[in-house]
């Protein structure tokens, strides 16, 4: 008898909001966007931001970094919504940015991080690691978070 894998799907969470809720989310997110700011990195939205990189490389017309992710400013499109399209991706961008700042700012001190992780750090000092090595460690762990420096835009 053969086994039939059966590959089940789980349905997408959502969540019933009043119109209330709803309207002050929205207002939440879309104020957390510069508008001129926005328009100056988009070219007045006629470019959006893209984490997939364009296969024709003249479609990239500068990139924007939050933490690792790299976003490609390529056209929004002719279209009447394209400058909501171009205004959402951007939307996306700065919240990703938020979130970098915020584990930043939560991500404990070099003391606070050492006195967390003081039964690792003990195991790794028995067998001759130095305090710059663990100084490095966690330097590179918080790393990891990325950074939230704008000044990384290249416009073409």
């Amino acid at each position: 008898m053969k086994k039939q894998i059966v590959k089940e799907s789980s349905s997408k969470a959502f969540a019933v909001r009043t119109k209330e809720d709803a309207i002050k989310l929205h207002e939440s997110l879309t104020s957390c966007v510069d508008i001129d700011k926005w328009l100056d990195d988009t070219k007045n939205g006629a470019f959006k931001l893209s984490v997939s990189r364009p296969e024709n490389e003249s479609d990239v017309h500068g990139t924007m970094r939050a933490g690792e992710k790299v976003f490609y400013l390529v056209s929004a499109g002719m279209s009447k919504t394209a400058i909501e399209i171009s205004f959402r991706s951007y939307m996306v961008y700065v919240l990703k940015l938020k979130a970098i700042a915020e584990k930043l700012a939560n991500f404990p001190s070099f003391d606070e991080w050492k006195a967390k992780e003081k039964s690792y750090l003990d195991g790794l000092r028995v067998v001759g690691v130095t305090e710059e090595q663990i100084r490095a460690l966690y330097d590179n762990k918080k790393a990891k978070l990325g950074t939230i420096d704008e000044s990384e835009s290249d416009d073409e």
